[in-house]
């Protein structure tokens, strides 16, 4: 799995995963990402969900854990783009409260630099 990240100012970064956040290599591709950028001082982390057309439970988790992570540092996590199949999965799970989404990265960024 591809991913790109940006770094933005304000301790914010932005994380584009490419495909299907599924268990095993790929999801694991995700966490590292996440964890790296936290680790390099970034608490505000905003993931764009745009060329991801699945994601299991797997990912939910690495989500997860990446927001209680990000929380207890006083950040936030937001999602962008997220499809209407994983809109659902987040509904169904009833996660879908636990995090902000948006649909445009613009939105995203003027909340988290409020």
């Amino acid at each position: 799995m591809k991913i790109d990240v940006e770094k933005k100012s304000n301790n914010i970064v932005m994380i584009r995963p490419h495909g299907k956040i599924v268990s095993g290599e790929k999801v694991m591709s995700l966490k590292e990402a996440i964890n790296k950028a936290v680790e390099d001082g970034f608490v505000k982390v905003i993931v764009d969900f745009e060329d991801v057309p699945f994601m299991d439970s797997t990912g939910l988790g690495v989500l997860i854990a990446a927001y209680t992570t990000l929380k207890s540092k006083e950040g936030q996590m937001s999602l962008v783009k997220i499809t209407q199949r994983i809109k659902d999965l987040l509904t169904i799970t009833k996660l879908l409260t636990l995090f902000d989404c948006y649909d445009s990265e613009a939105d995203a960024l003027r909340d988290m630099t409020r």
